[in-house]
């Protein structure tokens, strides 16, 4: 009741104290939802590693909802080491028990391959098929993404489109936006402007008024070539245009000045996407203030300035950005910009490390294994690297390949 202001006035850390009597008492309802509180930062700092605690309690007394979040956290890296393989794991179990979201995650896994599966794109079509029984528009989505570019099933434009068309009605942006992609097209369907118009609307404003979302999503679909519709950096470039002049919106003034600085559609300048990346961080982007550090570190566009990039990079890490606290951390190990220390390097890539990311947790190995600023603990590199390599990090894995050497050529 206090958690959705449902009877009672909503109040979060009232919320909390009640969810954290029942969750202390195994109730995995009670965990679940003190995990999405901490997640989501609810009347409280936000932290998702605290959020996965209670998330794993849940999860391993058999809470369906709470495996797949335990899933998603080890698949994104948020609070914990990113690791496909738990992911698969934990997005199974929740399949099995008939969750549609967990299903149609784990169809995804297979459709991708990720997670230590391999690509199966008949077994992805049973989860999305199972999840899809329940109404989950996002399997139905993917099911027509499967007849549409002939993945597993024979290629069927108008089986996708009737699958299309079902997620659609339930507001699906993808299935929407390829709709309106196959009407301006003519694929499957007559062409068709009026038709195609129509969907790109109902993608763009998604029926409750989020415009400004489904013009990102739009061109995120065309950067990437998501969806089933091949990229295109000129329409992508037209949507991100469109959300930045309409809505003044920092993502869209980000996404553009990532164009301009790689040369995504347009003539690559490092000038215009300083521009770009200046309005975004004005308003606080993380990325956009990041990116900027970048642009000074290595004189793109602008002088090479590392007081300048050091300024830059701590504006995004004091926002919590990992990849901007181990530029900090870096400029700190390399004197670049400020007084070398191995001191506060530490310090910077411990706050990212705790964040799951994988190349501060190999810095952070490589520090202890070398010694440097710290008193030299081949047990605790070892631990640091181990976590490191579990997320696929190349330095990691080469350090602790030379550990392994080191300790054959002592036991000789």
């Amino acid at each position: 009741m206090y958690l959705e202001g449902i009877v009672a006035p909503q109040n979060y850390q009232l919320a909390l104290k009640w969810y954290l009597k029942a969750a202390e008492q195994d109730d995995a309802d009670a965990q679940r939802k003190v995990g999405n509180i901490h997640c989501k930062g609810l009347g409280v700092p936000q932290d998702q590693a605290k959020g996965m605690e209670w998330y794993l309690k849940a999860a391993k007394q058999g809470d369906a909802p709470a495996q797949c979040k335990v899933a998603i956290l080890y698949s994104t890296g948020d609070g914990v080491t990113k690791d496909y393989k738990h992911a698969a794991k934990w997005y199974r179990k929740s399949a099995e028990q008939g969750y549609a979201p967990a299903q149609r995650s784990l169809g995804n896994l297979y459709r991708k391959g990720d997670g230590g599966v391999s690509i199966d794109y008949t077994k992805a079509m049973q989860w999305f098929l199972k999840a899809s029984g329940q109404g989950n528009a996002q399997a139905q989505a993917d099911i027509g993404t499967l007849h549409y570019s002939g993945l597993g099933v024979p290629q069927n434009y108008e089986v996708a489109k009737d699958w299309y068309l079902r997620a659609a009605e339930q507001g699906n942006t993808t299935a929407q936006f390829q709709l309106g992609y196959m009407h301006e097209s003519g694929v499957g369907t007559p062409q068709d402007y009026s038709q195609a118009y129509r969907w790109y609307c109902k993608a763009a404003e998604q029926g409750n008024g989020r415009i400004l979302s489904a013009m990102l999503d739009l061109g995120g679909f065309y950067y990437h070539g998501e969806g089933g519709t091949l990229q295109n950096f000129s329409r992508a470039m037209r949507w991100f245009t469109q959300a930045a002049e309409d809505h003044v919106s920092a993502e869209a003034q980000y996404n553009i000045g990532t164009m301009h600085h790689q040369g995504h559609g347009v003539i690559h300048n490092f000038e215009t996407a300083l521009e770009w990346y200046q309005k975004a961080a004005a308003q606080g982007h993380t990325s956009a203030q990041y990116s900027i550090g970048l642009l000074y570190l290595n004189g793109e566009g602008v002088t090479q300035d590392f007081v300048m990039a050091m300024e830059w990079f701590l504006k995004s890490a004091d926002q919590g950005s990992p990849s901007a606290q181990i530029a900090v951390g870096n400029m700190y190990f390399h004197g670049l910009g400020v007084s070398h220390s191995y001191h506060h390097a530490l310090e910077w890539y411990i706050k990212a490390a705790g964040q799951g990311c994988a190349a501060a947790q190999s810095n952070i190995g490589i520090m202890f294994f070398n010694g440097l600023g710290v008193r030299q603990d081949q047990r605790e590199a070892i631990q640091w690297l181990t976590r490191a390599a579990k997320g696929s990090d190349a330095s990691a894995q080469r350090y602790l390949e030379r550990a392994s050497s080191l300790d054959q050529q002592q036991s000789e």
